[in-house]
């Protein structure tokens, strides 16, 4: 599926601040534990291929999506991309950048506060996008 993203407003048919039920009613979503602080009081739910993940609040609206195949800006899919050449389409530095070691290497954290959006890259390459 591709996912066209609209910055502070949704991912695809995806919208931020609607109930996790509409999204319910255009994929199916399977309920997973979180690991997301308690605090926050999120609970995460994702497609069957993993492939989208939105994070639900206490009041059952969609807080946060996430995708790891599709994420289009204008015709152009942020995934798979560097990240020099995704500030470059976005036209944007991003505002902070952080190194999280994992098991098998670094992920590379990029926020871009004033479009809502985070990327992880991995190798070299985005390998996720999250828009809020």
């Amino acid at each position: 599926m591709k996912l066209s993203w609209t910055p502070h407003e949704s991912l695809g048919p995806f919208h931020l601040g609607s109930p996790v039920e509409t999204a319910n009613g255009i994929a199916t979503l399977i309920e997973t534990p979180t690991d997301v602080d308690d605090v926050a009081q999120l609970r995460s739910f994702v497609t069957p291929d993993g492939a989208l993940r939105l994070e639900v609040g206490a009041d059952g609206m969609i807080a946060s999506i996430s995708a790891t195949r599709s994420f289009l800006h204008g015709e152009r899919n942020l995934i798979g991309r560097s990240l020099s050449d995704a500030q470059s389409l976005l036209g944007v530095a991003a505002d902070a950048l952080e190194d999280i070691a994992v098991d098998d290497g670094t992920l590379v954290i990029a926020d871009f506060d004033a479009l809502g959006l985070q990327l992880v890259v991995r190798d070299g390459r985005v390998a996720a996008a999250t828009c809020y």
